[in-house]
């Protein structure tokens, strides 16, 4: 017997929930919340050049008294926009340009899919819920390239299933064609057009902390934890220390960083967020450091804390 449509929404967040743990090497039990609107702040900090990344972006196009930033989704940060090659208007766009470290050159501009430029195709509701069971057991395989799932929908409309993802590349569009064909609808707020999801990771600055982050599009958790933030000058590494006393790793928003001089850490938006020896309370989700671990963030931590991006 298939499982109610409850039971399968139920499903679906469950394992989006598994892919963010599994991430950060851990597992546990906590609730999703919505994640809240984006800062529209450009990054401030100064970062060394990467290898420009031809894309294609659904979100929303700003423009602030700095200049025109573009917000993938509803995740933050935003990227500024630099050596426009379209006229411009706020609002919410698909548009195709090249990203380069925390900006994109914009190329061109059309409005946002609306579920039925694809057009429709007859396929009945019952096999329809097959396809979505089907492609949600590659969930968490797909987190694993870093395809972050958001959402898994039937549109009735249009006869398709509806995934949509933060981040994918052209192998998750040829794996999902060759095997469900037209059936599947990908939505993506970035698309890499040549290459690799990896080409969008920030490496690190020279000299910073490293620290675990979470991949775009995470979602929020509904637990909540008391600590202290450590520094181990050793294992040059960052932990929480519990009330029990305790080290907790954890595991930070996407886009977050950590300096040396004074030890802190540092929010998307580039500003101090903690600093080493600061007590404050966060939300987030707790789960275990896999024992055969050996990141280097671990810094001797048994457990995790995910901390929820909103």
């Amino acid at each position: 017997m298939r499982p109610s449509a409850a039971l399968r929404n139920r499903s679906v967040l469950l394992v989006v929930l598994a892919l963010l743990l599994a991430a950060c090497g851990g597992n546990g039990d906590a609730e999703s919340s919505d994640a809240s609107p984006p800062d529209a702040s450009p990054p401030e900090h100064d970062l060394p050049p990467s290898d420009p990344v031809p894309v294609r972006v659904t979100g929303s196009l700003q423009e602030l008294q700095e200049g025109w930033v573009l917000c993938p989704g509803s995740v933050a940060p935003c990227w500024p926009v630099v050596e426009p090659g379209a006229d411009l208007e706020s609002g919410l766009v698909t548009a195709t340009g090249v990203w380069d470290r925390e900006t994109i050159a914009i190329e061109t501009v059309d409005p946002p899919p609306d579920g039925t430029s694809a057009g429709d195709v007859d396929t009945p509701l019952e096999e329809l819920e097959s396809v979505l069971e089907d492609a949600a057991e590659r969930w968490p395989d797909w987190g694993d390239e870093g395809w972050v799932v958001l959402s898994g929908t039937i549109d009735i409309g249009t006869g398709r299933v509806v995934i949509a993802f933060d981040e994918i590349d052209p192998r998750l569009r040829d794996e999902v064609e060759s095997t469900w064909g037209e059936t599947i609808d990908i939505r993506a707020n970035v698309e890499v057009l040549d290459g690799t999801v990896d080409l969008l990771e920030l490496p690190p600055e020279p000299g910073e902390i490293p620290i675990a982050t979470q991949p775009r599009g995470s979602a929020g958790m509904g637990d909540s934890g008391r600590f202290t933030l450590r520094y181990d000058e050793q294992l040059d590494c960052m932990w929480f220390e519990d009330e029990d006393g305790a080290r907790v790793k954890p595991i930070w928003p996407h886009g977050f960083r950590a300096q040396p001089d004074p030890v802190r850490v540092l929010d998307g938006a580039g500003r101090d967020l903690a600093a080493a020896g600061q007590s404050f309370e966060v939300s987030g989700g707790f789960g275990r450091v896999l024992p055969d671990s050996d990141d280097p963030t671990d810094c001797g931590a048994t457990e995790v804390f995910v901390i929820s991006p909103n």
